[in-house]
């Protein structure tokens, strides 16, 4: 079930999107992430670009789908 989103402020958009950025970060670092530091903190919109893109280029399908998600926050 999708979360309905459409009434909160632009930075709970991020927050979340943020959110799970690092849970997928953290879920895909060694087939997508290898070249960023293992401790990086998703919390800016420029760190949100690097994990949706490494998701698409090497996360196969699963990783599309989760950098799918991901958008859809925002």
């Amino acid at each position: 079930m999708k979360n309905d989103m459409s009434n909160d402020s632009p930075s709970a958009h991020l927050a979340r999107a943020c959110e799970l950025a690092q849970r997928y970060y953290q879920k895909f670092y060694a087939t997508c992430f290898w070249f960023c530091p293992p401790e990086l903190q998703i919390n800016s919109p420029d760190a949100l670009d690097t994990v949706v893109e490494g998701l698409r280029s090497n996360g196969g399908r699963a990783g599309w789908n989760a950098a799918r998600e991901i958008m859809l926050c925002l």
